[in-house]
């Protein structure tokens, strides 16, 4: 009896060892895949966390929000930065915890707060950055009681809204999709020890889907104050509004006051905020609203030309019409042009400074400067409305880590709280793959021993397709699905396979793409579930054309089936910010489902072109050697025009019936000969329910050469081939 236990107990571990480790795997895929680069973070024991910050010691606190503290620590010899979340309202913070894990970490620039790692071990995820001395913007310019206080001079102000606008300019445009901050104010940007400004704090970013512009929202986001008026009045966002929330900090980074105690000033004057700053600047009062500390700068004596020029700036930035506010790049090169301006100034060299068209009712002057304009845009202050809507948890996929969990198995580690643990690590990959493609494609998790019942234990009669795995019809909770099993004996090469299909399959949503219902990762490599394929594949119903069950494949199904193929391959290579390259389109890797409806299946070998990058090099050629490109063979380098390649030698083998090694010279001199009948599979020949074939297999062959052109360049693209196939199944129907 207690043999068995301990048996038993060996197994629970052993499974409980497979899960933690794919599970790892599994996100750094993903991450890798979401960003083009590896960011990788690590995982901390809370026990660390503990003794890092003190027991969380309140002296330590460096910023705080509604939602969280940011603790001072030191870990393994250097400083960092400890995000503790707040408990009182777990939901929201929770949603706001895992937005950072999932934002932050594919960062990678100087002016965006460096995530380090985090700990899954407490109720709500713990998170490490970077260290950052000297806390937040809003200290600096706000708490001048503060002992040790250091006023920020105007250099030094231009200086962090040159860097913020560079930070929120890369989430605009250095990433796959835009990136949304949604809440830019000063108490998210913070300066370390060389008071070099971090925006941090991705609770309420968002990446715009793709293909859309703008994100829509069932409840708003943001800072009272700080929010566009399209987005308060549609709850649509997009870059612009946070080009807007940067102009109303860029007015608190030179009045020193907070929005709102801006506004109440305004009305008891009886203006609107930014009617109140443009009437000080049409009457030459600019001084009285500016910041007192750089007022008092002497350092710059002709420093109103950079003041006036930020305040045109900022008038811009919040201008009322999202269309003719300025893009953060625009923003972040007219912050460059007034930060280098100062030392020209300073030594009393006249130079060129960008103004802003912004519209004032009269003629202002500024010194030597006149500007004259007819329009001015305003702000109504706002109820804050921050708040997430309620997440609703479809993906069930548990993982443990990220890119370099350490998992030490300690006496007081082997006491954590497992549930909580992985319960945390099942909402972070959800996350991930929803940040991938903007969509929310649902993958679950299942037991081995639920699909070891499903497939009855692996039968062999219930094997539909066999390549370097297997595929099973299975049945599970009431419906059919398809069970992929990787074999052991080809454990390295399967267990990269098996990933890199869990990352790329989970992005896709397409009819001719078999969709991934979920895995399991107790398994020594883990298995995959996806929906049910009911005949087999093309390789089968070509090669084998009299098999049980099977009908025989007619003209105007082979042309819709070259058709589906062809859109599912061209929604591959356009439907995604980064192509993804196939790499080993074949007969055997076509499925068909119950309807006879084509999906392409088996994402072992893809790869996405890195950004900026044409081409992907590859170290070992894929096995399909029949299908491969000159090219791809000679240099290791393929895109998109390889896959077109492969596509046409696919075509071929439908049409001809053949998978041999088919000599092209050999098929060009039948077409030209008009001998198609002899190189044409029988089945095709007999058909005589299309009177336009004969046409219709001309141009298929013409489809099938520029495909397989040796020159890569002269080849057509997949959404061209993809056109052509659509017009003869037409023709043929």
């Amino acid at each position: 009896m207690i043999s068995l236990f301990r048996r038993r107990n060996n197994e629970e571990k052993e499974k409980n060892t497979r899960f933690l480790r794919n599970g790892k795997i599994l996100l750094e895929r993903l991450i890798r895949s979401c960003n083009g680069k590896q960011n990788p973070i690590r995982g901390y024991s809370a026990e660390e966390l503990k003794a890092a910050t003190n027991n969380y010691d309140q002296r330590q606190v460096m910023a705080y929000d509604d939602d969280f503290k940011l603790y001072k620590g030191f870990l393994q010899d250097r400083p960092v930065s400890v995000m503790c979340f707040l408990g009182h309202n777990s939901k929201w913070a929770e949603e706001y915890c895992y937005n950072n894990i999932v934002f932050a970490s594919q960062m990678s620039h100087k002016n965006v707060l460096k995530l380090i790692g985090c700990c899954l071990e407490t109720e709500i995820p713990t998170l490490v950055f970077e260290s950052v001395e000297s806390g937040s913007l809003d200290y600096r310019i706000r708490r001048r009681s503060r002992p040790h206080f250091k006023p920020l001079l105007l250099a030094h102000r231009l200086k962090i809204a040159m860097e913020i606008a560079n930070a929120v300019a890369y989430l605009h445009i250095g990433l796959r999709r835009p990136v949304v901050f949604r809440d830019i104010k000063l108490s998210h940007v913070l300066l370390d020890e060389q008071n070099v400004a971090k925006l941090y704090d991705f609770s309420a970013s968002k990446s715009i889907p793709e293909g859309e512009t703008h994100i829509k929202d069932a409840v708003l986001m943001g800072t009272a104050g700080f929010v566009a008026p399209e987005y308060m009045m549609t709850a649509y966002s997009n870059e612009k509004c946070d080009v807007f929330s940067f102009g109303m900090l860029l007015l608190e980074l030179l009045t020193g006051k907070a929005i709102h105690s801006l506004a109440h000033t305004a009305q008891d004057d009886g203006f609107f905020l930014l009617h109140y700053v443009k009437n000080h600047v049409e009457n030459n009062r600019l001084q009285e609203i500016v910041d007192s500390v750089v007022v008092e700068d002497r350092s710059f004596p002709g420093k109103e030309p950079q003041l006036l020029a930020f305040v045109l700036l900022i008038f811009e930035c919040v201008s009322e019409s999202p269309a003719d506010r300025p893009t953060m790049m625009d923003v972040a090169k007219q912050l460059r042009r007034m930060y280098l301006s100062l030392d020209t100034f300073a030594m009393g060299i006249a130079n060129d400074v960008a103004y802003f068209h912004i519209g004032f009712s009269r003629p202002v002057a500024f010194g030597d400067i006149i500007i004259s304009s007819s329009h001015i845009s305003y702000l109504h202050t706002i109820a804050n409305s921050r708040e997430l809507s309620k997440f609703r948890l479809r993906i069930f996929v548990i993982l443990t880590g990220t890119m370099n969990w350490f998992l030490r198995k300690t006496k007081n580690q082997e006491k954590v709280d497992k549930k909580t643990f992985l319960r945390n690590g099942k909402i972070l990959l959800e996350k991930f793959i929803i940040s991938c493609d903007g969509k929310r494609n649902p993958i679950r998790s299942f037991s081995a021993g639920e699909l070891k019942i499903a497939t009855n234990n692996y039968n062999g009669h219930q094997v539909i397709a066999s390549e370097h795995y297997k595929l099973y019809k299975g049945f599970l909770e009431n419906r059919p699905i398809s069970v992929m099993k990787f074999g052991d004996n080809y454990s390295e090469n399967g267990e990269n396979f098996c990933f890199n299909n869990i990352v790329f399959a989970a992005q896709m949503n397409h009819r001719n793409i078999l969709k991934l219902i979920g895995c399991c990762l107790e398994t020594e490599i883990p298995i995959l579930v996806f929906e049910f394929v009911e005949y087999g594949t093309l390789a089968d119903r070509i090669c084998s054309p009299h098999g049980p069950h099977l009908e025989p494949l007619l003209w105007r199904h082979r042309l819709k089936i070259a058709m589906e193929i062809g859109n599912a391959m061209a929604y591959i290579h356009i439907g995604f910010r980064r192509p993804i390259v196939f790499k080993d389109i074949k007969l055997s890797q076509i499925l068909f489902d119950e309807y006879n409806v084509a999906k392409l299946s088996d994402f072992s070998e893809s790869e996405y072109i890195p950004e900026g990058e044409t081409h992907v090099t590859s170290h070992m050629l894929t096995r399909t050697k029949r299908y491969l490109a000159p090219e791809y063979i000679l240099t290791g380098l393929c895109n998109e025009k390889t896959d077109v390649f492969c596509f046409g030698m696919l075509l071929l083998e439908l049409l001809t019936g053949r998978r041999d090694n088919i000599l092209l010279e050999h098929v060009k001199k039948h077409v030209e000969n008009n001998r198609l009948g002899e190189i044409v599979d029988p089945i095709v020949v007999e058909d005589k329910s299309c009177p336009e074939k004969e046409q219709q297999l001309q141009a298929l062959f013409q489809l099938i050469f520029e495909c397989v052109n040796e020159s890569a360049g002269d080849r057509p693209t997949m959404v061209y081939a993809a056109k052509q196939l659509r017009q003869m199944y037409l023709s043929a129907v």
